[in-house]
């Protein structure tokens, strides 16, 4: 039995081959549907990108032949039969089962058994076997491939509309990589990369087919752009920043130093030496500690000397000479800070431009309208207040009324205003059920009220804490860029 597979094996693996690719035309002619389909909607609505589209249908297509070529598997008995097709009149079918009885055979049977096997030793098999190409389907391929081709001729409003942003985005990009070609003191690494990125998004761009993918591109862009912007920034200086912004004290020092601000960089360090004066030595000795700590972690031998001389002088509690090793710490930071500067800030130049043509295009888009609203309001309130005792009683009572109305414009409807007399609750008051005491039973009857006041905090504590939490947050998410600039404007405004 073993013999006779032996000589079939290599015919099978060629009836598996046909079986395959006749398999796969038919699974690739369903995705070719599929694909032009897509193309055509592309043209006038944006769905994905069609590059990822099209990979992940020729892998179902793959997967999809390879999973029913397993389930319609070619077997012994079937490469048997096909082997007697080619003019062996059923001599490997019968011998295959005559071998399957497990049962001796008799001399008829025998000699039946010997002549496949000496058939089949004397003629390759696998090679006599002729593949057979499925006509029908290769001609419906070349025509669907034909289609395909020709929906890329197809130009709609939409692909206009994207051809003019595209250009105007990549007049920018190009001016931005010329300004950077002038300069050759950029580090090497991160200039391959930006230029490898610019590269992707000038192909990309030129390929999109409606205003929504190009704005999509872009910002996708913007986001790996921003990434590059971390990645020029020294690595001595991201460390430094992620241990610094394990401790309270020198988080916004940490923030700075992230985003390579020279600025803010000079700032917090002298914000932090000027509140080192006012800590106590265990302050002083934890802000010590963190920088001894990361010393082990830095390659820049000055920066090391800087931080470990700082780290002693604090840890003696010497404030003077803390702050002239601090300002010299200071210097080195910034000077860390200006590697790569221009590159960096040409990078962002190319980020705001590109975010601003985002925020243009939306406002071009976005319509006007105006309606005309009326409304009134009047409240009333009532207070009374009663009380009696051993020795005498008294009453006292209040009211009070306000009125007024007014017009305005807007786009929608008024909207509800919730005053101290809340929705379908007017008139609702509270009454309080004293115990009796020495000085008699006390009653009191109130409107509700507002809430206590809550805990009064100086406005550049708030500040500082929310514009670092907001700025941080922004940074470590998706968020496109034209709106990070909208939150730093707006606290920028807040600042002034």
């Amino acid at each position: 039995m073993e013999q006779l597979k032996k000589y079939l094996l290599k015919l099978k693996i060629k009836l598996l081959f046909e079986l395959w690719y006749k398999l796969f035309l038919k699974f690739f002619i369903a995705g070719m549907i599929i694909m032009i389909v897509f193309a055509v909607i592309s043209k006038w609505n944006y769905l994905c990108d069609s590059k990822l589209f099209f990979i992940i249908v020729l892998t179902v297509v793959l997967l999809c032949s390879f999973a029913m070529t397993y389930f319609k598997r070619i077997t012994w008995q079937k490469t048997a039969e096909q082997a007697d097709k080619l003019g062996y009149e059923e001599r490997f079918i019968t011998a295959l089962e005559l071998l399957e009885k497990n049962t001796v055979l008799n001399n008829m049977e025998q000699l039946a058994v010997k002549d496949a096997f000496q058939k089949a030793n004397e003629c390759e098999l696998h090679k006599k076997y002729q593949l057979t190409l499925p006509k029908k389907q290769i001609q419906i391929l070349v025509l669907l491939f034909a289609v395909l081709f020709g929906t890329s001729f197809i130009t709609t409003t939409q692909q206009k509309e994207a051809e003019r942003y595209s250009f105007a985005q990549l007049k920018k990009i190009e001016e931005v990589k010329k300004e950077i070609d002038r300069e050759k003191e950029f580090d090497e690494d991160v200039l391959k990369a930006f230029d490898k990125e610019m590269d992707s998004i000038t192909k990309n761009l030129k390929r999109a087919q409606t205003l929504e993918e190009s704005k999509k591109l872009v910002e996708e862009a913007q986001q790996a752009i921003k990434a590059l912007e971390k990645d020029s920034i020294p690595e001595d200086l991201k460390k430094t920043a992620e241990k610094l912004s394990q401790s309270e004290k020198t988080k916004e020092l940490a923030n700075a130093l992230e985003q390579g601000d020279t600025q803010q960089i000079n700032h917090q360090m002298d914000k932090l030496l000027s509140q080192m004066e006012n800590m106590s030595q265990q302050e002083l000795e934890q802000i010590a500690q963190a920088m001894n700590d990361m010393v082990k972690e830095l390659s820049d031998e000055e920066l090391k000397e800087l931080l470990e001389n700082l780290s002693e002088q604090l840890s003696k509690g010497n404030l003077a000479q803390a702050n002239i090793k601090g300002q010299a710490l200071k210097g080195k930071l910034a000077t860390l800070s200006n590697q790569n500067k221009e590159l960096i800030q040409n990078m962002e130049n190319l980020n705001q431009a590109l975010a601003s043509e985002n925020t243009t295009s939306k406002t071009e888009h976005s319509g006007q309208s105006g309606q005309l609203g009326e409304g009134q309001g009047q409240g009333q309130g009532e207070g009374e207040q009663s009380g009696m005792g051993q020795g005498g009683s008294g009453q006292g009572g209040g009211e009070g009324s306000n009125s007024g109305q007014g017009r305005g414009s807007g786009h929608q409807q008024t909207e509800k205003i919730y005053t101290r007399k809340a929705e379908n609750m007017s008139g609702y008051s509270t009454q309080l059920q004293g115990q009796q005491n020495e000085q008699g039973q006390t009653n009191i009857t109130r409107e509700q009220t507002i809430g206590e006041i809550g805990q009064s905090v100086p406005y550049e504590q708030v500040y500082d804490s929310y514009r670092n939490n907001a700025l941080r947050d922004i940074e470590n998410s998706d968020v496109p860029y034209g709106m990070r600039e909208l939150v730093s404007e707006y606290f920028s405004t807040l600042e002034q």
